[in-house]
């Protein structure tokens, strides 16, 4: 990792404000193209949960790769993001 970021990561703004703007610029695009693949507004609306589901936790799988509290995890919470995601079906 640079030096660059790692300062990045230490100044970056709260994850949870980049995903809130992240959800709010692109749920109206990934809705409606799921809507068009199933053509059912209910699928659409659970794909497109566990669509920004999978992206939430890869991201955050990431932040706990790089600071090191991955290694500190039970063997459980550290399986992939899609697995956990497929575990609340």
């Amino acid at each position: 990792m640079t030096q660059t970021s790692l300062h990045q990561l230490k100044t970056s703004v709260d994850p949870r404000d980049e995903f809130k703007q992240l959800y709010i610029d692109h749920k109206k695009h990934v809705f409606a193209m799921a809507l068009s693949i199933l053509r059912d507004f209910e699928l659409a609306e659970d794909s497109c949960l566990k669509f920004f589901l999978a992206v939430f936790w890869v991201n955050v799988s990431m932040l706990c790769e790089l600071s090191g509290i991955a290694k500190k995890l039970p063997a459980n919470c550290r399986k992939s993001p899609i697995r956990r995601l497929d575990s609340f079906q």
